[in-house]
């Protein structure tokens, strides 16, 4: 599978139609996937602004695709949330969601 394919299931785990398969399942990978995504792109500086930092992005996204064993912290956008997992445990999740749009696809 290619990091293309990640970043597609990523941006459809945040703007799918809220059907009620996926709502039930917004707990779950494609939550996920989601605080994955905003840990990747929507980082923020000391003033709360919007900072968009490649360095931290290429690295992020280089890791996910080894699936490294190293752990991070995701937090919701409102910080009520965190989940404490390894880029391997994303991989699995966005492998697995991805699997389930193509059955879904019928291919």
């Amino acid at each position: 599978m290619f990091p293309a394919c990640w970043v597609w299931v990523a941006k459809y785990a945040a703007y799918a139609p809220q059907s009620k398969a996926i709502l039930a399942d917004a707990a779950g990978d494609r939550y996920l996937i989601k605080l994955f995504r905003d840990f990747v792109f929507h980082q923020v500086n000391e003033a709360g602004g919007p900072l968009l930092d490649w360095g931290h992005v290429i690295e992020a996204l280089n890791k996910l695709d080894l699936g490294v064993s190293e752990k991070i912290m995701l937090l919701s956008r409102d910080e009520m949330s965190m989940l404490l997992v390894s880029y391997a445990d994303i991989k699995q999740c966005i492998n697995t969601t991805f699997k389930e749009l193509e059955a879904r696809a019928g291919r």
